[in-house]
């Protein structure tokens, strides 16, 4: 099952920053934070340790991140397109707008010829 909670921790980690895991989340590091929080007091156990430094992961988890590193937790989430990996997606966003783009440019054409 998809945890949302589970993957703001591996962003984080993986970031090794609230605020850069937030940019790529398209979330404020509030957010973040009060995620990483909850996903805390759910487990009964301190996942990062935080310093003005920055932030280091604790053995609890150092564990979490390998084990979720090895279970297909990403694989999980719901894609808006089903069986479409994201750069497909991407690249069919791209076309969409492209395609929108041209029939934008071809309506304005007939419409300014008209006048």
């Amino acid at each position: 099952m998809y945890n949302p909670q589970l993957e703001t921790f591996l962003r984080v980690a993986d970031a090794g920053s609230f605020n850069k895991a937030a940019e790529e989340s398209y979330i404020t590091p509030t957010a973040v934070i009060k995620q990483i929080n909850l996903l805390e007091e759910s487990l009964g156990v301190k996942l990062f340790d935080r310093s003005h430094r920055g932030l280091c992961l604790t053995k609890a988890g150092r564990s979490m991140y390998q084990d979720s590193k090895s279970t297909p937790v990403r694989a999980t989430k719901k894609s808006p397109i089903p069986c479409v990996s994201s750069t497909h997606r991407v690249l069919l966003k791209f076309i969409f707008l492209l395609v929108l783009s041209c029939f934008s440019i071809l309506f304005l054409t007939l419409f300014f010829s008209r006048i």
